[in-house]
C-alpha cells in the first residue's frame, strides 16, 4: 500500500512540475480573418409545389415552395453546388425569405439567407413564372469547415427563363472567413 502511494504521489509531482512523461501543454491558438469578393454567374432549375406548412406559422396555407439546384464556380470558392428554397401563401401571396447553402468541392457548407421578405413583392400561383427579372439582397449566416463563421453580404440578380424552368444568377458579394490556426513551440 505504502508503494502505491509511493508511485500516486511522483506521478503527482511529475504533472505538477512538468517532468517528461506529464501532460502536454495546451495548443496556442492564433484566430485571424480575410476578406474576399465573390462574383459568379451560374444557372440553377427550379421546381415549384405545394407543401405542408410545417414549422413556418406565419403562412396562411395553403403554402407553396420553389426550389433551386445549380452548380456553379468563383475563384475564390471554387466548385460549388447550391440549393435555394422559399416558401409563399397562395392565400395572400406573402412570403417567407429566402435561404440556401453552397457547397464546395471539399463538401464544406456555406449557409445564407436573403433579405428579401420585406421587398413588398405579391407572390402568386404563377410565381416565378409571372417574372422576368429578380433581385435580392442576402448575408452569409456561417456554415460548415473552412466556411464555420464565415460572415459577409451581397447581391443576386437573376433572369428567369420560365419556359426551362430555370434561372441565369449573377452573383456579388464579399466574405470574411475566419482563419483559425495552431502554434507549435
Amino acid at each position: 500500500m505504502k508503494a502505491l502511494i509511493f508511485i500516486m504521489l511522483i506521478t503527482l509531482l511529475c504533472v505538477l512540475t512538468g517532468c517528461p512523461g506529464g501532460p502536454d501543454p495546451l495548443p496556442v491558438v492564433q484566430v485571424d480573418t480575410i476578406t474576399f469578393s465573390i462574383e459568379s454567374k451560374f444557372m440553377t432549375s427550379f421546381t415549384t409545389g405545394i407543401i405542408e406548412k410545417g414549422g413556418d406559422t406565419e403562412l396562411k396555407s395553403p403554402v407553396c415552395q420553389l426550389e433551386q439546384v445549380g452548380s456553379g464556380a468563383d475563384a475564390e470558392l471554387g466548385a460549388f453546388d447550391i440549393y435555394l428554397s422559399c416558401c409563399w401563401s397562395l392565400a395572400d401571396g406573402s412570403h417567407s425569405c429566402t435561404e440556401g447553402y453552397i457547397k464546395d468541392s471539399d463538401g464544406d457548407i456555406l449557409t445564407f439567407k436573403c433579405m428579401d421578405s420585406t421587398n413588398g413583392m405579391v407572390f402568386t400561383s404563377d410565381f416565378p413564372f409571372d417574372q422576368t427579372y429578380l433581385c435580392s439582397a442576402f448575408e452569409f449566416t456561417g456554415g460548415t469547415g473552412r466556411f464555420t463563421g464565415a460572415s459577409g453580404n451581397g447581391l443576386m440578380q437573376c433572369d428567369v427563363k420560365g419556359a426551362s424552368s430555370s434561372m441565369q444568377h449573377n452573383w456579388e458579394a464579399t466574405m470574411t472567413l475566419v482563419i483559425i490556426s495552431y502554434l507549435c513551440d
